[in-house]
Protein backbone atom coordinates (compact mmCIF):
# COMPACT_ATOMS: atom_id res chain seq x y z
CA UNK A 1 0.00 0.00 0.00
CA UNK A 2 1.33 3.57 -0.54
CA UNK A 3 2.48 5.68 2.33
CA UNK A 4 -0.08 8.36 1.53
CA UNK A 5 -2.87 5.68 1.43
CA UNK A 6 -1.94 4.35 5.49
CA UNK A 7 -1.53 7.87 6.48
CA UNK A 8 -5.15 8.88 5.30
CA UNK A 9 -6.31 5.64 7.00
CA UNK A 10 -4.76 6.28 10.27
CA UNK A 11 -5.94 9.87 10.69
CA UNK A 12 -9.69 8.04 10.17
CA UNK A 13 -8.94 5.44 12.43
CA UNK A 14 -8.07 8.11 14.81
CA UNK A 15 -10.83 10.58 14.14
CA UNK A 16 -13.35 7.13 14.39
CA UNK A 17 -12.17 6.18 17.94
CA UNK A 18 -12.34 9.78 19.43
CA UNK A 19 -15.78 9.95 18.07
CA UNK A 20 -16.98 6.80 19.78
CA UNK A 21 -18.55 7.66 23.00
CA UNK A 22 -18.28 3.84 24.67
CA UNK A 23 -14.24 4.13 24.77
CA UNK A 24 -12.32 4.16 27.78
CA UNK A 25 -9.54 6.21 28.34
CA UNK A 26 -7.04 2.92 28.03
CA UNK A 27 -7.32 0.22 25.39
CA UNK A 28 -6.29 -2.90 25.86
CA UNK A 29 -3.41 -4.20 23.63
CA UNK A 30 -4.26 -7.06 20.69
CA UNK A 31 -2.54 -9.70 20.65
CA UNK A 32 -0.15 -8.42 17.81
CA UNK A 33 0.73 -5.21 19.80
CA UNK A 34 2.00 -6.87 23.23
CA UNK A 35 5.44 -7.32 23.00
CA UNK A 36 6.91 -10.76 22.46
CA UNK A 37 9.07 -11.03 25.23
CA UNK A 38 6.08 -10.75 27.70
CA UNK A 39 4.74 -14.21 26.21
CA UNK A 40 6.65 -17.27 26.93
CA UNK A 41 7.41 -19.20 24.16
CA UNK A 42 6.41 -23.10 23.46
CA UNK A 43 10.25 -24.07 24.54
CA UNK A 44 10.02 -21.40 27.87
CA UNK A 45 6.59 -23.07 28.43
CA UNK A 46 7.97 -26.27 28.43
CA UNK A 47 10.97 -26.00 30.01
CA UNK A 48 8.92 -24.61 33.10
CA UNK A 49 6.36 -27.80 33.10
CA UNK A 50 9.45 -29.82 32.96
CA UNK A 51 11.32 -28.18 35.34
CA UNK A 52 8.25 -28.33 37.87
CA UNK A 53 7.82 -31.86 37.01
CA UNK A 54 10.78 -32.84 38.12
CA UNK A 55 10.96 -30.30 41.49
CA UNK A 56 7.77 -32.69 41.94
CA UNK A 57 9.47 -36.24 41.46
CA UNK A 58 12.55 -35.49 43.70
CA UNK A 59 9.34 -34.21 46.16
CA UNK A 60 8.13 -37.63 45.77
CA UNK A 61 11.66 -39.39 46.54
CA UNK A 62 10.72 -38.72 49.88
CA UNK A 63 7.31 -40.17 50.21
CA UNK A 64 5.74 -41.93 53.04
CA UNK A 65 5.02 -44.86 50.44
CA UNK A 66 7.82 -47.07 49.30
CA UNK A 67 5.81 -47.48 46.11
CA UNK A 68 5.61 -43.77 45.22
CA UNK A 69 9.49 -43.51 45.92
CA UNK A 70 10.33 -46.11 43.13
CA UNK A 71 8.04 -44.75 41.03
CA UNK A 72 9.85 -41.24 41.15
CA UNK A 73 12.90 -42.70 40.87
CA UNK A 74 12.27 -44.52 37.71
CA UNK A 75 10.52 -41.61 36.46
CA UNK A 76 13.07 -38.89 36.60
CA UNK A 77 15.19 -41.62 34.94
CA UNK A 78 12.70 -41.78 32.06
CA UNK A 79 12.92 -37.90 31.67
CA UNK A 80 16.51 -38.76 30.49
CA UNK A 81 19.43 -36.23 30.66
CA UNK A 82 18.02 -33.03 30.27
CA UNK A 83 16.45 -32.88 33.64
CA UNK A 84 19.89 -32.99 35.53
CA UNK A 85 19.87 -29.21 35.15
CA UNK A 86 16.82 -29.11 37.53
CA UNK A 87 18.03 -31.99 40.45
CA UNK A 88 19.07 -30.49 43.55
CA UNK A 89 22.44 -30.64 45.29
CA UNK A 90 22.42 -33.28 47.44
CA UNK A 91 22.72 -31.62 51.06
CA UNK A 92 21.38 -32.07 54.94
CA UNK A 93 18.36 -30.87 53.73
CA UNK A 94 17.50 -34.13 52.32
CA UNK A 95 17.13 -37.44 54.17
CA UNK A 96 19.36 -40.48 53.47
CA UNK A 97 16.83 -42.68 51.30
CA UNK A 98 16.02 -39.43 49.20
CA UNK A 99 20.37 -38.81 49.00
CA UNK A 100 20.38 -42.24 47.63
CA UNK A 101 18.18 -42.31 45.04
CA UNK A 102 19.02 -38.72 43.94
CA UNK A 103 22.67 -40.08 43.40
CA UNK A 104 21.15 -43.70 41.66
CA UNK A 105 19.18 -41.51 39.22
CA UNK A 106 22.00 -38.78 38.46
CA UNK A 107 24.59 -42.16 37.97
CA UNK A 108 21.70 -43.58 35.66
CA UNK A 109 21.40 -40.22 33.55
CA UNK A 110 25.00 -39.56 33.39
CA UNK A 111 25.92 -43.36 31.83
CA UNK A 112 22.43 -42.75 29.58
CA UNK A 113 23.99 -39.80 28.21
CA UNK A 114 27.56 -40.74 27.68
CA UNK A 115 26.86 -43.59 26.27
CA UNK A 116 24.34 -41.61 23.64
CA UNK A 117 27.35 -38.68 22.97
CA UNK A 118 30.08 -41.96 22.62
CA UNK A 119 27.82 -43.65 19.93
CA UNK A 120 27.39 -39.67 18.37
CA UNK A 121 24.46 -38.94 15.82
CA UNK A 122 23.89 -40.04 11.85
CA UNK A 123 23.01 -37.85 9.34
CA UNK A 124 21.05 -38.35 5.53
CA UNK A 125 22.39 -37.30 2.72
CA UNK A 126 21.21 -37.72 -0.43
CA UNK A 127 20.86 -37.00 -3.90
CA UNK A 128 22.10 -34.14 -5.53
CA UNK A 129 23.02 -31.32 -2.95
CA UNK A 130 24.86 -27.78 -2.75
CA UNK A 131 28.44 -28.37 -0.62
CA UNK A 132 27.54 -25.41 1.57
CA UNK A 133 23.88 -26.65 2.47
CA UNK A 134 25.34 -30.47 3.27
CA UNK A 135 28.34 -28.90 5.21
CA UNK A 136 25.83 -26.50 7.34
CA UNK A 137 24.22 -29.57 8.17
CA UNK A 138 26.92 -31.54 9.46
CA UNK A 139 27.68 -28.00 11.84
CA UNK A 140 24.31 -28.48 13.58
CA UNK A 141 24.89 -32.63 13.64
CA UNK A 142 28.48 -32.51 15.17
CA UNK A 143 28.83 -28.94 17.04
CA UNK A 144 30.94 -27.43 14.89
CA UNK A 145 31.61 -24.39 12.78
CA UNK A 146 33.23 -24.28 9.46
CA UNK A 147 34.32 -20.94 7.96
CA UNK A 148 32.53 -21.27 4.39
CA UNK A 149 33.31 -17.84 2.76
CA UNK A 150 36.39 -18.42 1.30
CA UNK A 151 35.06 -21.77 -0.41
CA UNK A 152 33.24 -22.31 -3.86
CA UNK A 153 29.89 -23.70 -3.32
CA UNK A 154 28.94 -26.53 -5.79
CA UNK A 155 26.82 -29.18 -6.61
CA UNK A 156 27.75 -32.68 -4.88
CA UNK A 157 25.59 -36.05 -5.66
CA UNK A 158 25.55 -38.02 -2.11
CA UNK A 159 23.84 -41.30 -1.13
CA UNK A 160 24.52 -41.16 2.78
CA UNK A 161 21.89 -42.88 4.93
CA UNK A 162 22.47 -42.98 8.77
CA UNK A 163 25.64 -41.86 8.48
CA UNK A 164 27.98 -41.22 11.15
CA UNK A 165 29.48 -37.12 11.43
CA UNK A 166 32.86 -38.68 10.74
CA UNK A 167 32.19 -40.68 7.96
CA UNK A 168 29.58 -38.00 6.61
CA UNK A 169 32.21 -35.16 6.69
CA UNK A 170 35.13 -37.27 5.09
CA UNK A 171 32.55 -38.36 2.12
CA UNK A 172 31.99 -34.19 1.69
CA UNK A 173 35.87 -33.32 1.71
CA UNK A 174 36.53 -35.93 -0.36
CA UNK A 175 34.02 -35.18 -3.00
CA UNK A 176 34.83 -31.11 -2.75
CA UNK A 177 38.48 -32.09 -2.69
CA UNK A 178 39.24 -30.53 0.31
CA UNK A 179 40.32 -30.68 4.01
CA UNK A 180 40.61 -29.24 7.19
CA UNK A 181 42.88 -28.80 10.05
CA UNK A 182 41.23 -30.53 13.08
CA UNK A 183 44.01 -29.77 15.53
CA UNK A 184 42.37 -25.74 15.84
CA UNK A 185 39.70 -24.70 17.34
CA UNK A 186 36.19 -26.62 16.42
CA UNK A 187 34.37 -23.38 16.48
CA UNK A 188 36.70 -22.14 13.79
CA UNK A 189 37.58 -25.24 11.07
CA UNK A 190 39.11 -23.58 8.41
CA UNK A 191 38.37 -25.51 4.37
CA UNK A 192 41.58 -25.65 2.37
CA UNK A 193 42.53 -28.01 -0.87
CA UNK A 194 43.00 -31.28 -0.43
CA UNK A 195 46.54 -32.71 -1.69
CA UNK A 196 46.02 -36.97 -0.04
CA UNK A 197 46.40 -39.09 -2.59
CA UNK A 198 43.72 -41.52 -1.66
CA UNK A 199 40.41 -40.83 -0.54
CA UNK A 200 40.21 -40.97 3.94
CA UNK A 201 37.50 -43.90 3.83
CA UNK A 202 40.60 -45.84 2.21
CA UNK A 203 42.12 -46.37 5.76
CA UNK A 204 40.37 -44.52 8.42
CA UNK A 205 38.59 -46.67 10.80
CA UNK A 206 35.06 -45.13 12.35
CA UNK A 207 33.40 -46.11 16.06
CA UNK A 208 30.37 -43.74 17.26
CA UNK A 209 31.97 -40.60 17.65
CA UNK A 210 35.36 -41.83 17.50
CA UNK A 211 37.64 -41.70 14.46
CA UNK A 212 40.93 -43.12 13.93
CA UNK A 213 43.01 -42.31 10.60
CA UNK A 214 46.46 -43.44 10.07
CA UNK A 215 49.21 -40.95 9.20
CA UNK A 216 52.54 -41.63 8.82
CA UNK A 217 54.97 -45.37 8.88
CA UNK A 218 57.83 -45.22 9.70
CA UNK A 219 60.52 -48.09 10.05
CA UNK A 220 63.90 -47.40 11.78
CA UNK A 221 67.07 -49.53 13.11
CA UNK A 222 69.24 -48.81 16.07
CA UNK A 223 72.53 -49.89 15.17
CA UNK A 224 73.73 -50.01 18.60
CA UNK A 225 71.62 -52.82 19.35
CA UNK A 226 71.43 -56.24 18.34
CA UNK A 227 67.73 -56.14 18.27
CA UNK A 228 65.28 -56.01 15.01
CA UNK A 229 64.00 -52.64 13.81
CA UNK A 230 61.25 -50.81 14.78
CA UNK A 231 57.84 -49.27 13.26
CA UNK A 232 56.11 -46.50 14.07
CA UNK A 233 52.59 -45.81 13.17
CA UNK A 234 51.20 -42.20 13.56
CA UNK A 235 47.94 -42.20 14.11
CA UNK A 236 45.44 -38.99 14.22
CA UNK A 237 42.39 -40.15 16.85
CA UNK A 238 39.62 -37.34 16.51
CA UNK A 239 36.66 -37.16 18.83
CA UNK A 240 33.35 -35.21 18.18
CA UNK A 241 33.25 -32.19 20.55
CA UNK A 242 30.02 -33.67 22.57
CA UNK A 243 32.73 -36.55 23.08
CA UNK A 244 35.92 -34.44 23.96
CA UNK A 245 37.71 -36.95 26.90
CA UNK A 246 39.63 -35.64 29.68
CA UNK A 247 42.52 -37.90 28.85
CA UNK A 248 42.96 -41.41 27.29
CA UNK A 249 45.19 -44.11 27.29
CA UNK A 250 45.63 -47.30 24.83
CA UNK A 251 46.64 -50.27 26.64
CA UNK A 252 49.69 -51.52 24.05
CA UNK A 253 48.32 -55.30 24.54
CA UNK A 254 44.75 -54.25 23.02
CA UNK A 255 46.79 -53.47 19.99
CA UNK A 256 46.63 -55.72 16.85
CA UNK A 257 48.22 -55.39 13.84
CA UNK A 258 47.63 -57.94 10.77
CA UNK A 259 49.93 -57.78 7.65
CA UNK A 260 49.37 -58.73 4.30
CA UNK A 261 50.20 -62.45 4.50
CA UNK A 262 47.86 -63.05 7.67
CA UNK A 263 50.91 -63.04 10.11
CA UNK A 264 51.12 -60.78 13.22
CA UNK A 265 53.49 -57.83 14.46
CA UNK A 266 53.35 -57.41 18.15
CA UNK A 267 53.57 -54.38 20.23
CA UNK A 268 57.31 -52.88 20.48
CA UNK A 269 56.73 -52.52 24.55
CA UNK A 270 53.69 -54.90 25.54
CA UNK A 271 53.10 -53.44 28.87
CA UNK A 272 53.10 -50.28 28.27
CA UNK A 273 50.07 -48.02 28.67
CA UNK A 274 50.95 -44.81 27.18
CA UNK A 275 48.29 -41.64 28.23
CA UNK A 276 47.43 -38.90 26.11
CA UNK A 277 45.87 -35.26 28.03
CA UNK A 278 43.59 -33.40 24.68
CA UNK A 279 43.77 -29.98 23.72
CA UNK A 280 40.72 -27.86 25.25
CA UNK A 281 38.89 -26.96 22.00
CA UNK A 282 40.20 -29.15 19.75
CA UNK A 283 38.77 -32.00 17.43
CA UNK A 284 42.03 -34.57 17.27
CA UNK A 285 45.50 -35.02 18.74
CA UNK A 286 48.49 -37.65 17.22
CA UNK A 287 49.14 -40.68 18.81
CA UNK A 288 52.20 -42.96 17.95
CA UNK A 289 52.22 -46.89 18.29
CA UNK A 290 55.00 -48.85 18.03
CA UNK A 291 55.67 -52.04 16.78
CA UNK A 292 58.82 -54.67 15.57
CA UNK A 293 59.83 -53.80 12.37
CA UNK A 294 57.53 -56.47 9.64
CA UNK A 295 59.37 -58.82 7.87
CA UNK A 296 61.47 -57.36 4.24
CA UNK A 297 59.07 -59.07 1.66
CA UNK A 298 55.82 -57.27 3.50
CA UNK A 299 54.10 -54.48 1.38
CA UNK A 300 50.80 -53.38 3.70
CA UNK A 301 49.55 -53.81 7.19
CA UNK A 302 46.58 -55.21 6.23
CA UNK A 303 44.09 -54.26 9.35
CA UNK A 304 45.70 -52.36 12.78
CA UNK A 305 42.51 -52.67 15.93
CA UNK A 306 43.27 -51.19 19.43
CA UNK A 307 41.35 -49.96 22.31
CA UNK A 308 40.90 -46.26 23.14
CA UNK A 309 40.16 -46.18 26.98
CA UNK A 310 38.31 -42.67 27.43
CA UNK A 311 37.63 -40.66 30.33
CA UNK A 312 34.66 -38.84 29.81
CA UNK A 313 32.86 -35.97 32.12
CA UNK A 314 29.52 -36.29 32.79
CA UNK A 315 26.89 -33.70 32.92
CA UNK A 316 27.89 -30.35 34.03
CA UNK A 317 26.66 -29.77 37.61
CA UNK A 318 26.18 -26.31 39.65
CA UNK A 319 27.45 -25.91 42.85
CA UNK A 320 26.04 -23.10 44.68
CA UNK A 321 26.72 -21.59 47.83
CA UNK A 322 24.84 -18.62 49.37
CA UNK A 323 25.05 -16.97 52.86
CA UNK A 324 28.65 -16.40 52.21
CA UNK A 325 28.63 -15.05 56.52
CA UNK A 326 28.23 -18.23 57.73
CA UNK A 327 31.29 -19.78 60.05
CA UNK A 328 31.03 -23.58 59.04
CA UNK A 329 32.07 -25.52 56.38
CA UNK A 330 29.19 -26.13 54.01
CA UNK A 331 29.01 -29.42 51.77
CA UNK A 332 27.02 -29.67 48.57
CA UNK A 333 27.50 -33.47 46.46
CA UNK A 334 26.15 -33.96 42.74
CA UNK A 335 26.52 -37.23 41.80
CA UNK A 336 30.46 -38.29 42.27
CA UNK A 337 32.05 -35.03 43.62
CA UNK A 338 31.30 -33.47 46.87
CA UNK A 339 32.24 -29.65 47.09
CA UNK A 340 33.19 -28.18 50.73
CA UNK A 341 33.22 -24.25 51.02
CA UNK A 342 35.00 -23.32 54.59
CA UNK A 343 33.42 -19.59 56.03
CA UNK A 344 35.24 -16.95 53.98
CA UNK A 345 38.50 -14.88 54.98
CA UNK A 346 40.36 -11.99 54.39
CA UNK A 347 43.64 -11.55 52.16
CA UNK A 348 44.37 -8.26 52.37
CA UNK A 349 41.98 -6.43 50.26
CA UNK A 350 40.70 -9.89 48.48
CA UNK A 351 37.92 -12.13 50.15
CA UNK A 352 39.21 -15.36 49.73
CA UNK A 353 37.78 -18.56 49.42
CA UNK A 354 38.93 -22.05 50.31
CA UNK A 355 37.45 -25.06 48.37
CA UNK A 356 38.09 -28.41 48.67
CA UNK A 357 36.69 -31.24 45.93
CA UNK A 358 36.14 -34.74 46.61
CA UNK A 359 35.58 -37.46 43.94
CA UNK A 360 34.41 -40.71 44.91
CA UNK A 361 36.79 -42.47 42.56
CA UNK A 362 36.08 -46.47 42.14
CA UNK A 363 37.47 -46.37 39.18
CA UNK A 364 41.20 -44.93 40.14
CA UNK A 365 40.60 -41.58 37.38
CA UNK A 366 41.19 -39.24 39.98
CA UNK A 367 45.11 -38.35 39.00
CA UNK A 368 44.04 -37.68 35.84
CA UNK A 369 41.05 -35.54 36.38
CA UNK A 370 42.44 -33.47 39.45
CA UNK A 371 44.39 -30.80 36.86
CA UNK A 372 41.59 -30.73 34.45
CA UNK A 373 39.28 -29.68 37.41
CA UNK A 374 41.03 -25.65 37.50
CA UNK A 375 40.21 -24.87 34.59
CA UNK A 376 36.34 -25.04 35.50
CA UNK A 377 34.23 -21.79 35.98
CA UNK A 378 34.50 -20.13 39.76
CA UNK A 379 32.68 -16.77 40.39
CA UNK A 380 30.52 -14.89 42.26
CA UNK A 381 26.90 -13.63 41.53
CA UNK A 382 26.14 -10.25 43.19
CA UNK A 383 22.37 -9.57 45.08
CA UNK A 384 21.75 -8.08 41.03
CA UNK A 385 22.86 -11.25 39.37
CA UNK A 386 25.81 -9.72 37.86
CA UNK A 387 28.84 -12.06 37.51
CA UNK A 388 32.38 -11.43 39.51
CA UNK A 389 35.25 -12.91 38.04
CA UNK A 390 37.51 -14.55 40.54
CA UNK A 391 40.74 -12.48 40.58
CA UNK A 392 43.58 -15.89 40.73
CA UNK A 393 43.70 -18.86 42.42
CA UNK A 394 46.02 -21.90 43.84
CA UNK A 395 45.99 -25.36 45.44
CA UNK A 396 46.31 -25.56 48.77
CA UNK A 397 46.39 -29.25 48.77
CA UNK A 398 46.47 -32.28 46.56
CA UNK A 399 45.65 -36.10 48.00
CA UNK A 400 44.45 -39.42 46.59
CA UNK A 401 41.10 -38.06 46.26
CA UNK A 402 41.10 -34.74 47.03
CA UNK A 403 42.26 -30.74 45.82
CA UNK A 404 41.91 -27.57 47.61
CA UNK A 405 41.74 -24.82 45.55
CA UNK A 406 41.40 -21.52 47.19
CA UNK A 407 40.06 -18.69 45.25
CA UNK A 408 40.23 -14.38 45.72
CA UNK A 409 37.55 -12.18 44.58
CA UNK A 410 36.92 -8.34 45.24
CA UNK A 411 33.77 -8.64 47.79
CA UNK A 412 31.88 -5.33 49.66
CA UNK A 413 31.89 -5.95 53.48
CA UNK A 414 28.82 -6.82 53.34
CA UNK A 415 28.35 -10.46 51.72
CA UNK A 416 24.46 -10.39 51.96
CA UNK A 417 22.85 -11.71 49.17
CA UNK A 418 26.32 -12.59 47.09
CA UNK A 419 26.52 -16.30 46.13
CA UNK A 420 29.76 -18.53 44.91
CA UNK A 421 29.08 -20.79 41.63
CA UNK A 422 31.73 -23.68 41.16
CA UNK A 423 30.40 -25.16 37.22
CA UNK A 424 32.13 -29.21 36.66
CA UNK A 425 30.64 -32.34 35.46
CA UNK A 426 29.45 -33.87 38.65
CA UNK A 427 30.88 -37.38 37.32
CA UNK A 428 33.61 -38.87 35.46
CA UNK A 429 33.22 -41.83 33.43
CA UNK A 430 35.87 -44.42 31.86
CA UNK A 431 34.95 -46.11 28.45
CA UNK A 432 36.46 -48.09 25.94
CA UNK A 433 35.82 -47.39 22.19
CA UNK A 434 36.91 -50.03 19.74
CA UNK A 435 38.86 -48.74 16.34
CA UNK A 436 40.03 -50.05 13.67
CA UNK A 437 42.54 -49.00 10.37
CA UNK A 438 43.03 -51.00 6.83
CA UNK A 439 45.07 -50.74 3.95
CA UNK A 440 48.28 -49.50 5.58
CA UNK A 441 50.89 -49.36 2.87
CA UNK A 442 54.41 -50.34 4.16
CA UNK A 443 57.94 -47.74 2.94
Amino acid sequence: MPLVSRQILTVISILTILSTTAVTTTTPLSAQDQSSESIPSASQSDDAKLKRDVQRLVRQLDSDTLLERENAEKELIALGAEITQYLPAVNQRLSAEAANRLQRVRTALDEAAIESRINGQTVNLEGTLPLKDSLQKLEALGNVHFNLDDIEDEELTLALKESSFWQALDTLLDAAKLDTNLYGDHDSLDLFPNVRQVTRSERTGYSGAFRAEPTMVEISKDLSSTTGGRLALSVQIAWEPNATPIFMNIPAKSIRAKLDDGSEIAAANPLSNPEFTPVDGSLAMEVSLQFAAPPRGSREIREVSMEVVALLPGSVQTFRFEELDGKEEVKLKHGDLTIALEPVSKSGEFSEFHMSMMLNDPNGVFDSYRGWVLNKEAFVTTPEGKRLENQGFHTTRLADNEVGISYLFELPENRKGHAFVYEIPGSVVKKTIQLKMKNIPLP
